[in-house]
């Protein structure tokens, strides 16, 4: 196989590990188990993963998973005896635009609006 054939390779290969790990990222980003009074879950919870891109010599890239920290997050639960639940700590919104696809900041700008109608046109 060609060296260029190879990296694309890769390349899909690693795009497949990402939308592998955002869905399972996002399926599981509303499980809860809940806290004990004394801080310790009650339960295990899913450990969330980020894929990170690493250079492979000679061209491409390989997926390598890595936990996020921390894995989880406390929120409210009325059900829970302490009150609380842990959740994993996903951010939905990076799951489905990761950060590395974001503009600059300098670009991202509200649209210019004028008149009395506010009549708003993109920058």
């Amino acid at each position: 196989m060609s060296q260029i054939s190879n990296i694309a390779t890769q390349g899909l290969a690693f795009q497949a590990t990402v939308l592998t790990q955002a869905a399972a990222n996002i399926v599981n980003a509303r499980t809860s188990v809940p806290v004990g009074g004394d801080g310790e879950l009650l339960g295990a919870l899913y450990a969330p993963q980020n894929v990170t891109g690493v250079s492979v010599h000679g061209g491409g890239v390989q997926a390598r998973l890595v936990l996020v920290n921390p894995a989880s997050r406390l929120v409210y639960d009325s059900t829970s005896a302490s009150g609380y639940a842990a959740v994993p700590n996903i951010d939905i919104a990076t799951q489905l635009v990761p950060p590395s696809a974001w503009p600059p900041a300098a670009t991202r700008r509200p649209p210019a609006c004028s008149g009395s109608r506010r009549t708003c046109r993109a920058p």
